[in-house]
C-alpha cells in the first residue's frame, strides 16, 4: 500500500469520523433545545400558536444565549395572549352567547304566541259575526292553544256567545 492510499484513507476515515461528531452534535443541540422549548410550552400553556412561535424559535437559534433571548419573548408574547384570553375574549364571547340565547328564545315564544292570538282572534271573530261559534270549535281552540293560551267562553245575555282568549302568566 502506498502512502498516497495510505492519507486517502486517513483523511476519509477522519471525514467520516468529524461528520459523525457533528451529526451527533447537531442532533444532541437540538434535542436539547426541543426539550427546553417544550418545558417552557408545557409551563406557559398557551396553544399552538406559541408551540409554533417556539418551534420556529428552536430552529432559528444556534447559541444559549440567542435561545435564552427568544424563549424569553416568546413567553411575553404568550403571556400578552393568554391574558387577553382569558380577561378580555372569554368574558366577551359568554356574555354574547348569553344574550343571545336569550334574545332567540323571546323572539321565538313572542312569535308563536303572537301567531296563535292573532291567527284565532281573527277565526273567532269572523265566526263570531257570522254565527257558527259552535262547541266543536271551542274544544279545538282549547287543544291547539292549551299550552299557551287559556281559551274561555262567555255566555252573555246575547243570541251568538264570544270567546274570550288569555294569555297564561
Amino acid at each position: 500500500m502506498t502512502i498516497l492510499q495510505s492519507t486517502i484513507i486517513m483523511a476519509v476515515t477522519t471525514l467520516i469520523l468529524v461528520l459523525r461528531l457533528v451529526i451527533v452534535t447537531c442532533t444532541i443541540s437540538t434535542i436539547a433545545t426541543t426539550t427546553i422549548t417544550t418545558t417552557i410550552i408545557s409551563l406557559v400553556t398557551i396553544g399552538r400558536l406559541i408551540t409554533i412561535i417556539m418551534v420556529v424559535g428552536a430552529v432559528i437559534t444556534t447559541t444559549s444565549i440567542i435561545t435564552a433571548i427568544t424563549l424569553l419573548i416568546t413567553m411575553a408574547i404568550g403571556g400578552a395572549i393568554q391574558t387577553t384570553i382569558t380577561i378580555i375574549i372569554m368574558p366577551c364571547g359568554i356574555i354574547l352567547i348569553i344574550l343571545l340565547i336569550i334574545t332567540t328564545r323571546i323572539i321565538i315564544t313572542h312569535t308563536i304566541i303572537t301567531h296563535i292570538i292573532i291567527i284565532h282572534t281573527i277565526t273567532i271573530l269572523i265566526m263570531g259575526t257570522t254565527g257558527m261559534v259552535n262547541k266543536e270549535m271551542i274544544m279545538h281552540l282549547q287543544k291547539v292553544t292549551s299550552s299557551m293560551v287559556t281559551v274561555k267562553e262567555c255566555l252573555p245575555d246575547q243570541d251568538q256567545p264570544t270567546i274570550q282568549l288569555i294569555r297564561k302568566p
